[in-house]
């Protein structure tokens, strides 16, 4: 992978006015060969391993030359350190080479001296000087300035417009990159791992001879080119063009399906004087040409971002354009007819097999660049602000996991690869009109594949006419009764003050959707000022209006609980001070006196698990005698995860060990009651940031003691490919659950309400989820010595049914401790699978 691979595509190639000026009067002395190469001024943690290298002529002598660094931010920008340069630079390629200087004391015995660090910026620069004080070069990071003093003084700096951060990490360095003999030639790119004394990645020296290769042998059968850093010369035609370059293809092809005939020209973008802008390609969709350029393989976010690289062509030369308006080569068909995408496997081999027909990482490599057209396309994802959806080809043929709502279900083992993102808002395409939800028809989807930032992407190239589904927002049959206790969990989706007319759309939701329900765990409540660094954190504004907005909604008159947080001590959106909150209706519950309390709280009980995140919120609620404990949660965030089309397989997913750690220090409290109250009705519910199949969930379901009850997931009634709450990558997937103790399991009944993940205009990312209990089938709690007079009579009766056992037969026994079997109830669960029975 080339060091200069990185977000590089605002990034500029060509040197301004003023160093090309600076340059000439250099040459005057010979000068105009040597040129600053490579920058580490800033990193992560304690600056270190600062260091500038220059490149130029191999023999150069380098005495009498000089490296001063100047302070930007100042009212009068002056030098703060100079570097004496020594050595000659080596031949490393082609008559050309480098020579890399320590900036900093003790980091090298080249060039270690008292001069201290290099400043970070904002702005600060380097001058390289000369034998005889003559200006080669005047650069500057984070900003420019015009010198007061020192050997650039009445000079102003020319910015390289990448920077370095207190985020970037040690071992990193600002490179430039391309092919050339002398500054002009190259430009910078971000911050990637440092090659001081070496050429760079991505950067050749001098003037290569190319080698000639069709575009499908520089794309290869792999996720690399095997002719990565080359110089070649191709051909092909233009078949669609970008802000920052075209797509290549050969007119041909090689007729294997393993390899793409394609491939991205990158033309990269230019400095107009005071930001970058594109750089639009000379040429048009239907041009047939020849050129030259050099093999890289760019990552999309940097190599950090476990993104995959993508084959281009970069620092192009064209030759000739040989014909214009030419017909393009023939879209590869996917569908019916054509070929489909592997429907289960992403991949399973960490890349080390190159498996077009087994893996979809590697079929969709298998496309890169190419002009596809995607037959009787559905969309399983609504379209964003971006402009991206996921679709299935042959309105779901061949596709494994479809919903009867038109999307497609992650689940254990299946990570939908048949999932395919378009991007009809990208630079270079026709746009669309409307909206786009979940199950909307859009037929036939013509495209070249690309890929960014975690996903292979068909940047669509002709207009498409949707035609809707008319799916609609659901409501939930399950109102609550005179012995029916309705709860629901829902991520409201960093709700505050400021959200104006969503507080009346989610209370329509609420009202409408849920039916309004006894409780409502909430997540995701934000503070009175919102997303507002500040020593706020009080909610009370922002659930007045909320629970205003729902009487309105014609709801009943909630109640709220909750516990503050401490500023900035529970993640999410900066200053917003996210809590989980219950609501309850006070005509049909009450909260048990004392009961409120958060896990994990600011008396350091839980550990450090919860630190920087949701402190889960404990409360107990009475209806109709019976006695419930909640635990309301927000697990951390899968921030971090690695993209499911990535560079690592099988990829990370980010914050799991903590969700586990988190979910078994909620456990160990459930434990703890549960010893003393094994007849306690427990629900645990929320936004558990993770899926029914994973392990945090595992240990919450799990008891840490023999003999105490498992919790059931009342979810497992439904159909797999129905259970989701939330819409991520093109996959419906379950984040949302309530977990119950097996009593409640017995009587309990879901509704996965689906009014918010399927739709572009949705109130929220998650859609709620509902249960109600029957409690008639659940029998009154117990004293403690009634408990133990149903012990002897139970033990009694075994022993009568040891001696007799056809008189009293153990179904017999249980009807006489057990009442009546209720009727047929929508999406019951039998737990007793949980419990061993």
């Amino acid at each position: 992978m080339s060091s200069w691979s990185g977000a590089r595509h605002t990034l500029g190639r060509v040197c301004p006015l003023l160093c090309l000026l600076s340059a000439l009067a250099a040459s005057s002395v010979g000068a105009a060969a040597v040129f600053i190469n490579e920058i580490h001024y800033d990193n992560a943690g304690s600056d270190r391993g600062e260091a500038v290298e220059v490149a130029g002529a191999a023999g150069t002598d380098l005495a009498g030359w000089s490296l001063v660094a100047y302070n930007g931010g100042i009212a009068a920008p002056a030098p703060y350190a100079t570097l004496a340069l020594s050595g000659q630079i080596p031949d490393l390629q082609a008559g050309f080479g480098v020579l890399g200087f320590a900036w900093q004391e003790g980091a090298s015995e080249r060039g270690a001296s008292e001069r201290g660090a290099l400043q970070n910026g904002a702005p600060d620069g380097i001058a390289l000087v000369a034998p005889g004080g003559v200006v080669a070069q005047f650069l500057s990071y984070e900003g420019t300035f015009t010198a007061a003093a020192g050997p650039a003084a009445g000079m102003t700096s020319e910015d390289i417009r990448v920077d370095e951060s207190g985020a970037t990490p040690l071992g990193d360095s600002l490179g430039l990159a391309g092919v050339g003999t002398e500054y002009a030639d190259f430009r910078w790119a971000p911050a990637a791992p440092a090659s001081f004394g070496d050429v760079n990645p991505g950067q050749i020296l001098g003037t290569p001879v190319a080698s000639d290769w069709p575009v499908f042998a520089l794309q290869g059968a792999g996720h690399r080119s095997p002719h990565e850093g080359e110089w070649v010369s191709s051909a092909g035609i233009v078949t669609a063009v970008s802000r920052l370059g075209f797509y290549l293809q050969d007119p041909a092809g090689d007729g294997d399906p393993a390899t793409s005939d394609a491939i991205f020209v990158y033309t990269g973008s230019v400095y107009t004087g005071s930001v970058y802008t594109a750089e639009s390609p000379s040429v048009a969709v239907g041009d047939r040409l020849e050129l030259r350029g050099l093999v890289a393989e760019y990552v999309p976010g940097g190599p950090r971002t476990g993104n995959l690289s993508v084959s281009e062509l970069v620092d192009p030369e064209i030759d000739r354009v040989i014909e214009r308006g030419v017909a393009l080569p023939a879209a590869v068909v996917i569908g019916p007819g054509g070929r489909l995408p592997p429907s289960e496997v992403i991949d399973d081999d960490a890349l080390t097999e190159f498996l077009p027909e087994l893996d979809g990482l590697d079929f969709y490599e298998s496309l890169e660049g190419m002009r596809v057209v995607v037959v009787d396309a559905v969309a399983v994802s609504p379209l964003r602000s971006s402009g991206e959806l996921v679709t299935v080809a042959g309105r779901g043929a061949g596709a494994t996991g479809m919903n009867s709502r038109g999307g497609i279900t992650l689940t254990e083992g299946d990570m939908n690869p048949e999932g395919i993102h378009i991007d009809l808002r990208w630079k270079g395409g026709p746009g669309v009109h409307g909206e786009i939800g979940v199950g909307d028809w859009l037929g036939e989807v013509e495209g070249v594949f690309s890929y960014r930032y975690g996903a292979f992407v068909l940047l669509v190239t002709r207009p498409v006419a949707p035609r809707s589904a008319a799916l609609a927002a659901e409501r939930s049959d399950l109102v609550r009764g005179e012995e029916q206790l309705t709860l629901a969990t829902f991520n409201v989706e960093n709700l505050d003050p400021g959200d104006g007319e969503r507080f009346d759309r989610l209370a329509r939701q609420i009202v409408g959707g849920l039916r309004s329900p006894d409780i409502l765990a909430l997540q995701e409540v934000q503070d009175d000022d919102g997303p507002v660094v500040s020593e706020i954190v009080s909610a009370g504004e922002t659930l007045a209006i909320l629970v205003a907005s729902l009487a309105a909604a014609g709801g009943p008159d909630y109640r709220a609980l909750e516990i503050p947080p401490v500023a900035g001590a529970d993640g999410g959106q900066p200053g917003g001070n996210i809590r989980v909150v219950y609501l309850y209706d006070p005509t049909r519950v009450s909260p048990v006196a004392g009961s409120l309390r958060r896990l994990g709280g600011e008396d350091g009980s839980a550990g450090a698990v919860f630190a920087g995140s949701r402190k889960p919120l404990v409360a107990r609620f009475r209806f109709e005698g019976r006695e419930f404990l909640l635990v309301n949660l927000h697990l951390s965030s899968r921030l971090g995860s690695d993209p499911l089309f990535g560079a690592r397989q099988p990829p990370r997913v980010g914050g799991a060990p903590r969700r586990a750690a988190q979910a078994a220090v909620v456990r160990a409290e459930l434990d703890a009651v549960l010893v003393a109250e094994p007849d306690l009705h427990v629900v645990v519910l929320g936004d558990m940031n993770d899926f029914g199949f994973s392990e945090p969930l595992r240990i919450l379901r799990t008891p840490a003691r023999p003999g105490l009850p498992a919790l059931g997931d009342p979810s497992e009634g439904l159909a797999s490919v129905e259970r989701y709450s939330y819409l991520y990558g093109g996959n419906s997937q379950q984040l949302d659950h309530i977990l119950v103790t097996p009593a409640l399991s017995e009587v309990s009944e879901i509704d996965i309400v689906h009014l918010n993940a399927e739709f572009h205009d949705a109130a929220s990312y998650h859609d709620p989820v509902l249960v109600r209990f029957d409690l008639r089938a659940v029998p009154e709690p117990q004293s403690a010595a009634q408990r133990a007079g149903s012990l002897l009579v139970l033990a009694a009766l075994r022993a009568v049914a040891v001696r007799r056992p056809r008189r009293f037969p153990r179904s017999a026994i249980a009807s006489n401790l057990s009442p009546s079997s209720p009727g047929p109830r929508k999406n019951l669960v039998d737990s007793r699978q949980d419990l061993g029975g």
